[in-house]
């Protein structure tokens, strides 16, 4: 057993993300009308799966209070934003693993006040997870990607609403768009394919959308098409496919550990994850690095190839500090 002030050490091999292996598998959507909570049902049928639920919402003063469902998952909100008081846009995830798919959600949507919304849900198999053990492992989704805007205006199939960032270079890139209204022509942007789409009247839409990439990319451009001028909230995040391009520096349950080296001979980018949402450190670019990262069984570090063509030999060493 080790005890506290041993080092600790390990080394692998990252291999290249050449291969994006995430399938969409299927949608959902409801609307609410000026209601405080809604409904929307979503089938995996796979397991493990990743499940989306977006929520576009007329004005601002309503956020999304919770998210429950029946089979019980856990729902984790990934990010939100609002347009002045016009119209706020929420995307909520759980992790799945049916003993025996397909297996129908039954996802119920609570809202801080009544309101105007739309509720989209989707399914994706083939992402950065195991569930081993009645345990999830690895991470889904890529540390760098989430990101968001408010705008106005209308889509275009050459200008694109906002940009994300990807380190993973197998991701699968999904751009949520809640708008004011029902604007016409409104459907998949430019390289996007259609998830869902809905609209709640004349009040408020919602349309999901994704696309493939094949290499990490700092600026990965994102478009929605509508002709009709709105307000409107976008927002986009990566989810990883999976593979052998990542690694958890992760100590057994009751220990922590003091990282303090890192060796490489490519590029590595370095995030950290509690099982819930990744927090980017930085890429490593092909050095010893010295570093000082804590971790334990519950928040651990995660690094991740960022290359689509060549392997990265990872090193690392540190010491017990808990135990």
């Amino acid at each position: 057993m080790s005890s506290v002030g041993s080092t600790v050490s390990g080394n692998f091999m990252l291999e290249p993300a050449s291969v994006n292996n995430i399938e969409f598998d299927s949608s959902g959507s409801q609307t609410i009308n000026n209601a405080s909570y809604g409904i929307v049902s979503i089938t995996a049928n796979y397991s493990p799966e990743v499940l989306l639920v977006f929520v576009a919402i007329k004005g601002s003063a309503s956020t999304v209070s919770n998210i429950v469902s029946s089979p019980t998952l856990t729902w984790i909100k990934l990010g939100g934003c609002s347009n002045s008081t016009n119209v706020r846009g929420e995307i909520w995830y759980a992790l799945a693993a049916p003993t025996s798919p397909p297996q129908t959600y039954s996802v119920t949507v609570n809202l801080s006040s009544a309101a105007y919304a739309v509720l989209l849900a989707g399914g994706f198999a083939g992402c950065n997870i195991a569930y081993v053990s009645s345990a999830f492992t690895g991470m889904p989704i890529d540390p760098t990607s989430l990101a968001s805007t408010p705008g106005s205006g209308t889509g275009s199939a050459t200008v694109p609403i906002m940009t994300n960032s990807t380190v993973n270079p197998a991701d699968f890139l999904i751009g949520f768009l809640a708008c004011l209204g029902a604007p016409s022509g409104l459907g998949a942007g430019t390289n996007f394919t259609l998830i869902v789409k809905a609209s709640q009247s004349t009040n408020v839409s919602g349309l999901a959308e994704y696309e493939m990439l094949t290499a990490a990319n700092a600026a990965n451009p994102i478009y929605f098409n509508f002709t009709t001028s709105e307000e409107y909230v976008a927002i986009a995040v990566g989810l990883m496919s999976g593979g052998n391009n990542t690694q958890s520096v992760q100590p057994a349950s009751g220990y922590e550990w003091q990282i303090q080296d890192l060796f490489m001979n490519g590029d590595v980018a370095v995030s950290m994850w509690d099982g819930k949402t990744p927090a980017y450190i930085s890429t490593m670019v092909s050095a010893n690095t010295n570093l000082t990262i804590q971790v334990n069984n519950g928040l651990f570090m995660v690094l991740i190839n960022p290359s689509a063509t060549s392997d990265v030999e990872v090193g690392y060493d540190g010491v017990v500090t808990a135990v």
